[in-house]
């Protein structure tokens, strides 16, 4: 949300700390993948990664499609090699971008047990872990 003056930046502030507060089943997080509701135990079940990871895949195919279908090339001046270097690269090593993700996010979780439910999105751990890893380093 962008805010151009003084009293839309002071609305959206009261209404930030007024939702800080706020504990409500309004929070929801979608998993992607079949199984709604993803808990900590989860994450050692190899299916469910590879659920995560295969809902990656397809978003990936979806985006370089994106890319194909508006011409990203000729119509934002998108250097070829690099949009074929990007189709290369955007499936390496997803499993361990959403391993290491996990473990960055959780090494201080001592409080949490195998029943809690996970309430950040596992989808995105190996786009940002690809997009640093493999990307940023490669483009």
């Amino acid at each position: 949300m962008q805010v151009s003056d003084r009293d839309g930046y002071d609305q959206v502030r009261e209404l930030n700390e007024l939702l800080d507060g706020f504990d409500n089943s309004i929070k929801y997080n979608y998993s992607m993948i079949e199984k709604e509701t993803l808990l900590y135990q989860d994450m050692d079940n190899q299916e469910i990664r590879n659920a995560i990871l295969e809902q990656v895949r397809l978003f990936n195919d979806l985006f370089c499609q994106l890319c194909d279908d508006i011409h990203v090339v000729d119509r934002f001046l998108v250097d070829n090699h690099s949009l074929q270097r990007f189709k290369d690269l955007m499936n390496k090593d997803l499993e361990h971008y959403l391993i290491n993700g996990w473990n960055f996010v959780n090494k201080n979780q001592n409080d949490k047990n195998d029943n809690d439910a996970i309430e950040d999105t596992l989808f995105f751990y190996p786009i940002i872990g690809s997009i640093r890893n493999n990307l940023i380093d490669n483009l």
